[in-house]
């Protein structure tokens, strides 16, 4: 009997132990199912932040708006990262058209190489992004046809108390029209076109032109006041020019300047109203044309899956012509609307624009109706599908040409992106590019007609992990 109380003193001791403990805690009350919240700050007076959760972005006005020249879009509102992105680009084209000629020309095989970098910050009150994409073509056949292509945007937004300011800036350096050119491949993950702003307020290459080197610029400043919760007026400044390096065509500027007022009926539907005036310079100095509209804009917003605007209304614009007829007036309509819709991994954009515009390098204005849409969508994990297509079509003013020459142009785009890696992944695209026009004389190098273009890119992309900014 000794022995066996020897084994147990141990467990008794533990039990007594224990015991107390067990009891206090049965006797304790059960936790409440809903616990109060600890006391936080109180927003100030008129803010739009609630005490529920914090905004997406430090940089949140108080109402949307659907004038100014900020594009709708989806699937980025929950980027609140500071960050630095980028890649590397090589692929192998083949293009039965590379000098934009009439005819056909035959195959021709480049080698492109090509790089882009983001950087995003933010702050409390600013929104900072700056990127660029750039790279070139190398022939080796004949090193005339080696050309390169840049482009770069600067973006930055600070966000007072009811007032915001948005500072944007559109640079471009390429070989041909930006209408149809997909730099490093429309799906390949990056190209150029890529922008925040409205992609009609940006100076009009909607006609094909042959091969020839242009700069493109658009500078705009948005002021933003939200009058009350519901209600906000924007001011909106911006100057455009696109100028040719080597090619006898038009070089062209736009200083433009609107004003709009915008009620947010519902949670999800805004109406606004615009006034825009353009006024469009050429060099050498042809005419100048004078542009003035006023639309009504309706917006229908589902953050994170739709948002959906569209407007129109009467457009007045004047030629002044430096030799020929008398300064004359002439009623006309303008409208666009923009289309950004996400589904899953799934999304699609769409923009249409009609007005006047500089002509793009070819004729001294021109009204222009141009359309385009994009689409992508994933098949698996590790696969994404992509199509997209435009259509442009300009023709020109009256007192400019004894008859109205017209330029349409058309272009389609689809691919395939398959990941190998987080980094690395290979993608495949054909585009195709046709363009018709009644000219019956070349005006600059605007000669092509009818001029056709197809290719084909096979390459590999390799994109560096997200180095996050403290």
């Amino acid at each position: 009997m000794k022995k066996r109380s020897k084994h147990l003193w141990a467990p008794l001791l533990m039990a007594a132990l224990c015991l107390p403990a067990v009891r206090a805690q049965q006797q304790q009350p059960p936790p409440p199912t809903n616990p109060v919240p600890p006391a936080g700050p109180v927003p100030a007076a008129g803010s739009q932040q609630t005490n529920q959760q914090e905004p997406v972005s430090p940089v949140v006005t108080g109402s949307p708006t659907v004038t100014g020249v900020v594009k709708p879009v989806v699937g980025e509102a929950g980027d609140t990262h500071s960050q630095i992105t980028g890649g590397v680009r090589v692929s192998e084209l083949f293009d039965s058209n590379f000098q934009n000629l009439s005819g056909w020309n035959g195959w021709d095989e480049l080698t492109s190489l090509s790089g882009h970098v983001e950087l995003h910050r933010m702050r409390a009150g600013t929104d900072l992004s700056v990127r660029y994409v750039g790279g070139g073509y190398i022939d080796t056949r004949n090193s005339n046809f080696d050309s390169t292509y840049h482009q770069f945007e600067a973006t930055d937004t600070i966000q007072f108390r009811r007032w915001s300011l948005r500072l944007d800036d559109v640079f471009s350096y390429l070989p041909e029209s930006s209408f149809g050119f997909g730099g490093d491949g429309l799906g390949g993950g990056v190209g150029t076109g890529l922008t925040y702003v409205n992609p009609f307020i940006l100076p009009n290459q909607s006609i094909l032109t042959n091969q020839g080197k242009r700069i493109s610029n658009e500078a705009v400043a948005l002021v933003q006041f939200d009058a009350t919760p519901r209600s906000s007026w924007t001011f909106t400044g911006s100057y455009g020019l696109l100028h040719f390096t080597n090619t006898l065509n038009l070089d062209s500027s736009d200083t433009a300047f609107s004003v709009g007022y915008n009620y947010q009926m519902s949670p999800r539907d805004v109406i606004g109203f615009s006034y825009v005036f353009n006024a469009f310079r050429f060099s050498p100095a042809i005419q100048s044309i004078n542009d003035s509209s006023i639309q009504a804009i309706y917006g229908h917003h589902i953050t994170e899956r739709l948002m959906f605007q569209a407007g129109a209304g009467p457009d007045i614009y004047s030629l002044t012509a430096l030799l020929g007829p008398a300064n004359a007036t002439h009623f006309s309509w303008a409208a666009n609307a923009s289309l950004a819709y996400q589904v899953g991994h799934a999304t699609l954009n769409g923009s249409y624009s009609h007005g006047v515009t500089a002509g793009a390098g070819v004729l001294a204005g021109s009204s222009s109706n141009v359309v385009q849409v994009g689409a992508s969508r994933p098949f698996g994990q590790f696969t994404t599908a992509f199509v997209s297509a435009g259509y442009a079509s300009n023709g020109s003013l009256p007192l400019t040409n004894p008859t109205t020459i017209n330029y349409r142009t058309v272009n389609a785009s689809v691919g395939l992106n398959r990941k190998f890696s987080r980094n690395l992944s290979v993608y495949a695209n054909y585009n195709f590019t046709h363009q018709i026009t009644n000219a019956s004389a070349c005006v600059g190098e605007g000669c092509a007609n009818p001029f056709a273009s197809n290719q084909i890119r096979v390459g590999f992309s390799w994109d560096m992990r997200p180095l996050p900014l403290n």
